[in-house]
């Protein structure tokens, strides 16, 4: 659209008018757009074709983002100026374009390249009145994380390459209003949370957890498909005065697990103190839980008052890629490593394991809408990889068809 992004108000004639520019209201109207790439005068193409001016750097601009992994709104339009400045000074219309093309709303938004998935965190349900850092872990590495309260932000930092951060804070705090937590990544949707500060009462939460899988399992520590596993649990007494008579209960609302014992006495508990019981939950995860996935739980400690927090863990499961595809036509064919019409040969497949998945895994081949197809099984498992076998018998299909399925 030409003239959508003229925050000089000039019209397509050389008179002005008032107020502001489409790209300037639109990245300011709480409902619409957060940032955009507008001309400030007539963009530039051409006819029958996509090599006009402008299109030069909408390509560019793409790129960027899908070629380079430029993908925050302003380095992008940067770049797509920078692979064409080479040019520009030998084309008018090239040169028109670079200067026409603006950023309007914020230039760090970052643009979606995937399927955004959620971030997995842990961090303290509470905090005391002083504190001066909070520690952060998440499955986010390069992740930027903020902290807000009363609507100034009071520390901010990155996750280093494990994901984790020991946010300092820009002063010791001194207030008890909560504090608002926002985690922000590349194809990974906003994380929000809230941190209690605590001040002169109890507050009983969350502190570490540790997997016993060797009832079921493979003794690994890690909650697998199929097992049974029981959870060791520490909470902490994060304000400063006792927790008494406290229990402890975990829940979630994730389809994937199946908690079987949620409670437990944990008695008091002192300021700055800690409390475990030795494997006193349990629960198992059910048939089709994705590799990977972070099973989010919520701990509820009952004492004379209540407290709630949240802490995850991820569950691990069977997941596989295809790797190498061979056709062995020697026996039944001409040997060409192709399935040729009339031939009988063997198809072998690697399958890579991608999971952390440590039991063995039966394998068995999809159904096909080939006919005149028999398999079976010949499952060898080599360090992460495994291969079957299936035998084509009196095929009709052409090769390149019978191999694409």
């Amino acid at each position: 659209m030409c003239y959508n992004g003229s925050f000089d108000n000039r019209e397509t004639t050389p008179n002005t008018y008032g107020g502001d520019c489409f790209a300037e209201k639109i990245t300011t109207i709480e409902t619409a757009e957060v940032a955009c790439v507008a001309n400030s005068r007539y963009g530039l193409y051409s006819p029958g074709n996509t090599n006009g001016a402008s299109q030069y750097f909408d390509r560019e601009f793409y790129d960027a983002i899908f070629g380079e992994g430029l993908t925050m709104i302003g380095e992008a339009n940067g770049d797509s100026k920078s692979d064409l400045a080479g040019f520009i000074a030998n084309d008018n219309g090239l040169r028109w374009c670079c200067y026409i093309l603006n950023v309007f709303g914020d230039p760090t938004m970052d643009i979606w390249t995937a399927v955004p998935t959620a971030i997995a965190a842990d961090y303290p349900a509470a905090v005391p009145l002083g504190a001066t850092e909070i520690t952060f872990q998440t499955d986010a590495p390069g992740a930027r994380i903020g902290l807000m309260q009363n609507g100034n932000l009071i520390g901010r930092g990155l996750t280093d390459a494990n994901g984790d951060l020991v946010l300092e804070l820009f002063s010791q705090l001194a207030a008890i209003d909560s504090i608002q937590v926002s985690m922000i990544l590349h194809n990974r949707t906003r994380h929000l949370g809230n941190i209690i500060v605590v001040s002169g009462q109890a507050f009983v939460c969350y502190e570490s957890h540790s997997i016993n899988d060797t009832l079921t399992g493979n003794g690994n520590g890690l909650p697998e498909y199929g097992e049974t596993s029981k959870l060791s649990l520490s909470v902490n007494n994060m304000g400063q005065q006792d927790a008494t008579d406290v229990t402890v209960s975990i829940s979630s609302n994730d389809p994937y697990v199946v908690i079987t014992d949620s409670s437990e006495y944990y008695g008091n508990i002192g300021p700055g103190q800690s409390a475990i019981v030795s494997e006193g939950f349990e629960f198992s995860l059910t048939s089709d839980v994705p590799d990977g996935h972070d099973v989010l739980f919520t701990l509820r400690a009952e004492g004379q008052d209540n407290w709630e927090s949240n802490f995850t863990q991820a569950a691990c499961a069977p997941a596989f890629s295809s790797g190498l595809l061979v056709i062995d036509d020697n026996a039944g064919g001409n040997g060409n490593g192709l399935l040729d019409p009339g031939e009988t040969a063997e198809l072998i497949i690697q399958l890579i394991k991608l999971s952390r998945f440590k039991r063995n895994v039966n394998i068995t081949p999809p159904n096909t809408v080939f006919s005149n197809i028999i398999f079976y099984n010949k499952p060898v498992f080599r360090r992460s990889s495994c291969k079957f076998t299936r035998i084509y018998r009196q095929s009709t299909r052409r090769c390149f068809n019978t191999q694409s399925f």
